[in-house]
């Protein structure tokens, strides 16, 4: 099994493909799933929709931003984001802990921001899924009719500030959203699950439990 570690020894400017493959071999943090909620995912759900921040950023120095290539770039991930992008591949695919892996990914278009596009980015690559990320950021009622006639399982990376009013723009939702993502979280799943011919979507939350400092409450 290649060494996580090594992602976290590479400095900004020597991030790239190699960054990647150590992450990649992430794996979650031992949890036990809920065997009902699994079970009704993979039967009785027409959709399941799995919403996430993307992974940390620079706070205007360092760590810095850097895209795949290496090159610094403040739009970009940092080093732990990078890191964090590539520990989802195992929580996205490993089947555990309740979740269903994507059969669609989604991510806002790197206007201001790459950062969307490159948490899934990792992801991507390992499972074969392309991103959909043609999308704005700030254009939420386009993102919630995409999301919301999209059959199976979706993940969907975007910016915090907009992730309460997408769950807003999703239609009647129980129990209801929190009315505002912290900016200190970066390690929280969103889900959404509506089963065939329903018209309400049931809510819950997934602490990521990645990294070390993931906290285990939910927002």
């Amino acid at each position: 099994m290649i060494d996580r570690r090594a992602a976290l020894r590479l400095s900004g400017v020597a991030l790239g493909t190699s960054a990647l493959a150590a992450c990649s071999s992430a794996k979650p943090a031992a949890a036990s799933p809920s065997a009902a909620a699994s079970s009704a995912d993979r039967a009785g759900s027409s959709q399941v929709l799995y919403l996430i921040r993307h992974a940390e950023k620079p706070q205007g120095g360092a760590p810095y931003g850097v895209q795949e290539s290496g090159e610094r770039d403040k739009r970009s991930l940092t080093i732990r984001g990078w890191t964090r992008a590539g520990a989802l591949i195992g929580l996205f695919t490993s089947g555990e802990r309740g979740i269903t892996p994507p059969q669609h990914l989604v991510a806002a278009r790197p206007v201001q921001s790459r950062r969307p596009l490159e948490t899934l980015t990792p992801l991507s690559g390992k499972a074969g899924l392309p991103i959909d990320s043609a999308i704005d950021p700030d254009d939420i009622a386009q993102l919630a009719a995409t999301l919301r006639r999209t059959p199976g399982v979706t993940l969907t990376a975007w910016e915090h500030e907009h992730l309460p009013a997408i769950a807003v723009a999703l239609g009647t939702v129980t129990p209801t959203p929190p009315t505002k993502w912290p900016g200190d979280r970066f390690d929280v799943v969103w889900v959404f699950r509506r089963k065939a011919g329903a018209s309400t979507w049931q809510f819950s939350q997934i602490p990521q439990l990645l990294l070390g400092g993931d906290q285990d409450r939910v927002i």
